[in-house]
């Protein structure tokens, strides 16, 4: 946290019978460590700049690619979904208000962005790049990674094209961005 008393972290626990891992946010505070988040693929805290705040991805068991961006509170315990996205979101970043948060997303590419996901597979896959595989994920030749500004309610597209952007961090004046 910002004022130095407390750690967020990640304890992952092997689900049997889900065949999978289980994700949660613990917090430490100096002397014990306790599970404060209970979805299935928690990851990835941040603390607001004040301290009064954790952002975090929350994915479902069954698509752990498809996170959403939630924001918890560890007065209240409460934990409420800020913003979502087709395929998810693979970072989340406050800005130093704490005002907004950019995120980078991943979202279909114009042209699998209406089709289904039979459809989606069906299609042949035009490599274009060198780097059609990431991590073990399957190709990534119909999606791409963006930066998003999510300010409450509003979502609004920071950047587009034929292009991954990932790493996102904000100016400590919080007016521009370096990803």
């Amino acid at each position: 946290s910002p004022d130095g008393t407390q750690v967020a972290f990640v304890v992952s626990q092997p689900d049997a019978d889900a065949d999978a891992y289980r994700r949660s946010i613990w917090l430490w505070n100096g002397e014990k460590a306790m599970p404060v988040t209970d979805g299935f693929v928690d990851t990835r805290p941040r603390w607001s700049p004040d301290g009064r705040q954790l952002v975090f991805l929350r994915a479902p068991l069954d698509d752990a690619t498809a996170a959403a961006v939630m924001v918890f509170d560890p007065r209240t315990g409460d934990a409420t979904q800020v913003a979502a996205f087709s395929i998810g979101a693979n970072e989340a970043e406050w800005s130093p208000d704490g005002a907004r948060l950019a995120v980078v997303a991943t979202e279909w590419t114009e042209e699998y962005a209406e089709l289904d996901d039979a459809e989606r597979q069906r299609r042949p896959a035009r490599l274009r790049r060198a780097h059609f595989q990431v991590d073990n994920q399957m190709p990534t030749h119909d999606r791409r990674k963006h930066v998003w500004i999510v300010e409450g309610a509003s979502t609004n597209l920071l950047t587009d094209g034929p292009y991954d952007e990932r790493d996102v961090t904000w100016h400590p004046d919080g007016d521009r961005l370096a990803f």
